[in-house]
Order: C-alpha cells, then structure tokens, then sequence
C-alpha cells in the first residue's frame, strides 16, 4: 500500500490525471483490497474518481465490468 500511496502523492497535481486506478486488471476480485485503495486514493485526492475492472467468471469465458466511482462533494 506504500508504493500506490506514494504513487498518489507523487502524481495528484498532474493536470492529465482524470482518475485513479484502483484494481488489478485480469485478476481475480479482492474486494477487501479494492475497498482499501479506493478509500486511499479519496483519502490522498478526494477532488478525482476511481475506475477499475470487475473480474466476472461467465460460461463462454472470463470478461470484465468496468466501474466508476465519482466522489460526492
């Protein structure tokens, strides 16, 4: 959690950020995880949104959800 911490910190005040990643791309849900870094990045940067993919198992394979998370003023 200290690296994506610093990441934040380090990158917040870039005019070309728009949001931040929270998940893991193709990997499995963890959703304790998701729920700790996407309260990090509203802690460090309440002003920008979070985005990721869901992992979501389906019978013809594996695809993803995509979601967005806008933080309320």
């Amino acid at each position: 959690m200290q690296c994506y911490k610093r990441w934040i910190l380090q990158n917040r005040n870039h005019p070309s950020i728009i949001l931040w990643g929270v998940r893991i791309n193709e990997s499995v849900d963890d959703d304790a995880f998701y729920n700790r870094t996407n309260k990090i990045a509203h802690q460090l940067n309440p002003s920008r949104a979070t985005s990721g993919v869901r992992y979501h198992r389906r019978a013809a394979g594996n695809a993803g959800a995509l979601f967005l998370h806008v933080p309320t003023p």
